[in-house]
């Protein structure tokens, strides 16, 4: 399926402003690149990993409630994020580079190593899917940020280290709080 208006739509001028000098740099030289958005998405996504710790805290999460308008400046600064903070700043990030995408929810369910189709209770989150226009299909990017060693669960590896969603809100009430969307 195309991507809808809003999953092409870029990000307004004045938010992308918010953002860091490197942030805006990265973007513009990674724009200019003559490379297939499936490359650009990579280096999206190690940007992310790189600048972002993970973090699951309703204090952090209360703080973006808060920033309105400076919702990303507010995230720059802290470089703290779970799944679906990291996943809008990826959003918003891919979208000014003309790369079409919407964020996904969903849970990440472990199996049970004792039983071969028995999954056991999973944990919410997020992650970006982009259109790539190349294959005319949606591919999944997950930039969520490693949790640390402490933070895993017994049998997580640093490519599942998912989020509850705790920080930020809901779509559209992140959208309303950075000031994308009414």
């Amino acid at each position: 399926k195309e991507p809808t208006e809003k999953e092409r739509s870029a990000p307004p001028d004045t938010l992308l402003a918010t953002l860091k000098e490197d942030t805006r740099t990265f973007l513009k030289d990674l724009s200019s690149l003559p490379i297939t958005a499936e490359a650009k998405t990579r280096r999206v996504k190690l940007f992310i990993r790189e600048k972002i710790e993970y973090v699951n805290s309703t204090e952090i999460g209360e703080i973006y409630k808060n920033a309105g308008s400076l919702y990303f400046q507010k995230l720059e600064e802290l470089c703290k994020a779970d799944c679906d903070v990291s996943a809008f700043y990826g959003e918003v990030i891919l979208r000014a580079l003309g790369i079409p995408c919407r964020m996904a929810h969903g849970f990440y369910v472990k199996k049970d190593s004792r039983f071969s189709f028995a999954p056991i209770a999973g944990e919410r989150h997020a992650w970006l899917e982009y259109f790539d226009s190349r294959t005319k299909t949606w591919e999944i990017l997950d930039v969520t940020p490693p949790k640390k060693e402490e933070d895993k669960d017994e049998n997580e590896t640093d490519e599942s280290s998912g989020g509850d969603g705790e920080l930020g809100g809901d779509d559209r009430e992140r959208e309303r709080i950075a000031g994308w969307r009414n």
